[in-house]
């Protein structure tokens, strides 16, 4: 007697007859591997690997918006509009890059469609990640975070320490004087990782870079740099200039452009980006060694300071890339 699962249909007959598939038999597939699609970013981390699923805390559900295992994602609007800087990345694709760059990541939210891709990619840690998973239902990951959430994967992060050395922000340093825009951070962070820049040093008077907009915009890449957060930038600068690192203003009207930077300052430089609406300061200025500025048409006063600054970096970037 055969099984459900040995039972011969007419297509497996036409199949036997024939040595080909037909088409409803390709339509018999059973669905569980159809839904092997859904791991298709996270699988090329483990295929090959013996990485068993039980390496992480076993995925815990949730229904209770409540729950205070959830508060780090709690009212997430609210808190950002505050300025709240809230180190929490959302996305699927986000977290791929926070895991390749060996973030810490604290706990994950993920909704029930999400959590074989969110799984298989924490069980491709090594060493293995003590991220706890949260599984919790749209509907109540909306209630949640105080808006209407149509992603499926949330990360919240232990914000790293910014009080390195500045010796290990390397010879090729973004530095932002008092940016207030956390949109402007991260899109600057990304393009300084993009370009080859080693590391990222901002005042503690601006927006942090591992706050959510910030993390949101860099996508997770500012873990790739190694960042200080300085209460005297000026100070810092001119320290980073006795160590044979130039200070580098972006400035409207500098004394170079782009094209001619690369060659006056060699691999040793520090980037300084100004304030969204003030530029930068007196103190900052005094540090500079070399200012540059961008050539536009005269019918616009000036660009964004992360449209600059992508310009600039490119400008920057190591000679092989």
């Amino acid at each position: 007697m055969r099984t459900d699962q040995e039972r011969v249909t007419p297509a497996r007959r036409a199949e036997s007859a024939s040595g080909e598939r037909s088409p409803s038999s390709e339509r018999t597939a059973p669905s569980i591997v159809r839904s092997w699609h859904r791991l298709h970013l996270a699988l090329p981390l483990c295929l090959g690997q013996d990485l068993p699923m039980s390496r992480n805390p076993d995925p815990t559900p949730i229904s209770d918006s409540d729950d205070p295992r959830l508060a780090p994602f709690r009212s997430l609007r609210a808190r950002t509009e505050r300025g709240e800087e809230i180190p929490v990345a959302d996305g699927l694709r986000v977290l791929e890059t926070l895991v390749s760059l060996g973030a810490p990541i604290e706990s994950v939210v993920t909704t029930p469609e999400d959590l074989p891709a969110v799984s298989a990619l924490l069980a491709s840690v090594s060493p293995v990640t003590e991220a706890v998973i949260f599984v919790v239902a749209r509907k109540v990951v909306s209630q949640l975070v105080g808006y209407r959430y149509h992603g499926g994967v949330m990360a919240s992060l232990v914000a790293p320490a910014t009080t390195i050395p500045l010796e290990a922000l390397g010879g090729r340093v973004i530095a932002l004087a008092r940016l207030d825009k956390g949109d402007n951070v991260g899109a600057i962070a990304r393009s300084a990782l993009a370009f080859g820049f080693t590391g990222l040093l901002f005042d503690r008077a601006g927006t942090s870079p591992f706050g959510r907009s910030a993390l949101r915009v860099s996508r997770g890449t500012v873990f790739g740099l190694a960042v200080r957060g300085t209460d005297d930038l000026a100070t810092d600068l001119t320290a980073l200039a006795a160590r044979g690192v130039t200070p580098v203003g972006a400035v409207q009207n500098g004394s170079v452009e782009p094209g001619a930077l690369a060659p006056m300052v060699g691999g040793s430089f520090a980037l300084v980006l100004g304030n969204e609406g003030e530029g930068l300061s007196a103190a900052v200025a005094e540090t500079l060694e070399v200012t540059v500025g961008i050539p536009i048409d005269g019918r616009v006063e000036s660009l964004n300071v992360a449209a600059a600054a992508a310009i600039l970096c490119h400008a920057l970037r190591p000679r092989s890339r």
